[in-house]
């Protein structure tokens, strides 16, 4: 399995595109949030990733970088309906305020709430399920300014890729077992005076980093960024990161691939 980003910053970049991504295997797809706008489409194509593909949907919360995408997933995916390219529908999941947004906007929108390309999935608190062949647990992340979700993702017989959302990690019990971490750093400890993070309630890499260092957590996927110096933004995140942590640490770019380990 590996996991592609699509995006990688946060809410206002300029440069790079709001943070998603997808899970591949077997050339199947399980698609985490979906950005902002329309150039989710132009990620998709980009990174080849066949939309008629797309088996689950997961959105996170319904901040504008994260919901904003699905509208044009949604009308791309009604094309492919229409097309014969769409065998079965694709399943969303979300918390219920999440999916009673995107089924309000999809209505306003198109005069038509599209059951027969999307299957809403309402999630609880550690709710389980089946993705790709594979266990995933939802958890409510407990997050500040909205409601939010994360999961962790059971891709092999022993190994977890846990993704806590675009706030620090509060629940820090559920990433015990993580194999990959995925967890948000807004921003370089060195510069939390210039970007301020905590306005946002959002961690520096150095915080990111502490939390998996304490768990003894192998492998630490650092996104929803800022956006200031790309060039050297791997450079200098892996840099701070590795000043507390000694794991794997990624600071992957737009398009970049990760393969998980088995």
């Amino acid at each position: 399995m590996k996991c592609i980003m699509l995006g990688t910053g946060h809410a206002l970049v300029t440069r790079c595109f709001n943070t998603c991504f997808v899970l591949e295997e077997n050339n199947s797809y399980f698609l985490v949030d979906t950005g902002g706008g329309n150039q989710i489409l132009s990620q998709l194509e980009k990174a080849n990733v066949d939309i008629s593909r797309i088996e689950a949907i997961f959105i996170s919360h319904k901040h504008t970088d994260h919901i904003l995408g699905i509208f044009w997933l949604i009308r791309t995916l009604n094309m492919y309906k229409k097309m014969g390219r769409l065998k079965n529908p694709v399943t969303l999941y979300s918390h219920f305020e999440c999916i009673e947004c995107i089924q309000n906007i999809t209505k306003e929108l198109f005069n038509h709430t599209f059951e027969d390309i999307i299957q809403y999935e309402v999630i609880q608190d550690l709710d389980k399920r089946v993705v790709l062949n594979h266990s995933i647990q939802f958890f409510d992340t407990y997050a500040k300014k909205e409601k939010q979700f994360g999961f962790q993702y059971q891709y092999d017989d022993i190994h977890i890729f846990s993704f806590c959302g675009d706030e620090p990690c509060i629940r820090e019990e559920l990433m015990e077992k993580a194999t990959y971490l995925m967890h948000e750093a807004f921003c370089l400890h060195a510069q939390k005076d210039i970007f301020h993070p905590e306005r946002a309630h959002h961690s520096t890499v150095l915080q990111a980093c502490q939390i998996a260092q304490k768990y003894h957590i192998p492998n630490v996927i650092l996104f929803h960024t800022e956006d200031y110096d790309l060039t050297h933004r791997k450079e200098n995140y892996i840099k701070e990161g590795q000043s507390i942590y000694t794991g794997n640490l990624f600071v992957p770019n737009d398009l970049e691939e990760i393969e998980l380990c088995k």
